[in-house]
């Protein structure tokens, strides 16, 4: 997993691309295995989470996978699953009691939850859908991460924070927006080259590009009306 996505300096494009086919097959191969019984009741199987927030897309089970660095392989082991996020977890808190402790940096108390709202599709269904019906279900997914994201970044600049938590935050948003423009300035060089990844990728030109679990949107300003809440709402 890289938050520089496709420049990834390991993967580069082509690989981050296949790696979320990879995710892709492995996560529906959980939820659709191969020897299940009763194949006519597929309609009622799902494979694939959206979280929104409003109505903008905030994450998805494939960006959860790829962001907390889940190997394919490890995608249906529900221990190996567990154990990858309290170490992640387990990690940042760590590094977060070693840079407040003796900093002068005061504890925040958790805020409330925001309104998330979350369902469940069929990933091959509803990729191919996506920004206009014009990409590969794994570069589809790719975006939608990146969107993730982005999302999650823009919320930070709606909330009430304290001097420290808002300067981490302005500088948060500084790194997304410069890798997720890196990430698209690459998608789209490689799309002018005419590199194949399945199919032609043939990329929208309009903005305001509407997708199968929402439209997204122009993330809002730094100026925008900020909502109360305190530094550690999600």
């Amino acid at each position: 997993m890289s938050g520089k996505f496709f420049a990834d300096t390991k993967r580069n494009f082509q690989g981050v691309v296949s790696h979320f086919d990879d995710l892709l097959l492995a996560n529906h191969g959980v939820f659709f295995p191969t020897n299940r019984r009763s194949r006519f009741l597929d309609f009622f199987r799902n494979d694939m989470s959206v979280v929104t927030l409003g109505d903008i897309p905030y994450t998805t089970l494939i960006s959860a996978h790829y962001l907390t660095g889940l190997a394919p392989e490890q995608v249906g082991d529900r221990e190996t699953v567990g154990s990858a996020i309290q170490r992640l977890s387990t990690g940042v808190g760590n590094i977060a009691g070693l840079l407040l402790n003796d900093s002068g940096i005061a504890w925040h108390q958790h805020g409330a939850s925001a309104a998330y709202e979350w369902f469940d599709g069929k990933s091959r269904i509803a990729l191919p859908r996506l920004f206009g019906g014009r990409l590969p279900s794994s570069l589809a997914a790719a975006l939608l991460t990146i969107q993730s994201v982005s999302a999650s970044a823009a919320r930070s600049a709606q909330l009430e924070l304290c001097p420290w938590c808002e300067a981490a935050a302005r500088k948060r948003r500084f790194i997304v927006l410069f890798q997720s423009l890196t990430a698209l300035t690459i998608m789209r060089a490689k799309w002018r080259v005419g590199l194949s990844i399945g199919r032609s990728i043939d990329l929208p030109r309009r903005a305001g590009v509407s997708v199968g679990v929402g439209a997204v949107k122009a993330p809002q300003r730094i100026g925008a009306s900020r909502a109360p809440g305190h530094c550690c709402s999600p």
